[in-house]
């Protein structure tokens, strides 16, 4: 879209979505009315729906954990991060996540499966992670032939650990995605996760 540049906003800068398209029309803190491309803009924390709160897209942090960016979930998957952090904990491994919450219909580089249509990544609900393991790198190569983790036993327990801790591992999947982590709450509760995706993004997927 080319135009008149009205501002230029710093990094953080909160705006109300006027609309909702691939260029999102928006209103600054100062008032002024503008136009900037959704793939520079993330949901404001806090979600609602007529439902009431259901919950809030927060940063997590733990020692166990690294990664480029922020690490983005829903405050409901919190729980989940926990006892992925202690499993890592407990096994010696280091998570590096390479992906969390994204934006539906988003382009996803170096992506090794097509991104699902209704990915538990839109609503902060999976992570996509490498590991890290006695100074061993895990990723998605290493990860999918599990022959070759024969001598790598902790990184096959942190996996089997995940399995039996209720999450899904994506290297179980009918075209294994073995980076992948989730709650599959868009299984366990479609309607709630339909009713996320519509207060993150204004539209369901």
């Amino acid at each position: 879209m080319d135009g008149e540049t009205i501002a230029t906003l710093r990094a953080g800068t909160e705006l109300e979505v006027l609309s909702n398209e691939r260029w999102l029309r928006v209103r600054s803190p100062s008032g002024k009315h503008g136009f900037v491309s959704e793939e520079y803009v993330e949901p404001l924390a806090e979600t609602h729906t007529q439902e009431g709160a259901e919950g809030r897209i927060e940063t997590y942090e733990a020692e166990a954990f690294r990664s480029d960016g922020p690490i983005r979930v829903h405050s409901g998957f919190r729980t989940s991060m926990d006892t992925i952090r202690d499993i890592a904990n407990e096994l010696n491994v280091q998570v590096y996540v390479i992906s969390s919450l994204r934006r539906p219909n988003h382009p996803v580089e170096n992506a090794i499966v097509a991104p699902a249509r209704t990915s538990n990544h839109h609503v902060g609900y999976a992570i996509d992670v490498n590991l890290i393991f006695d100074g061993d790198w895990y990723d998605s190569k290493r990860l999918a032939d599990w022959s070759e983790l024969h001598d790598a036993h902790n990184v096959r327990d942190f996996f089997n650990r995940i399995r039996s801790a209720g999450l899904r591992w994506g290297g179980d999947f009918s075209t294994p995605d073995p980076v992948h982590i989730d709650y599959a709450l868009n299984l366990k509760e479609p309607e709630h996760y339909a009713r996320l995706v519509k207060s993150l993004w204004g539209r369901l997927v």
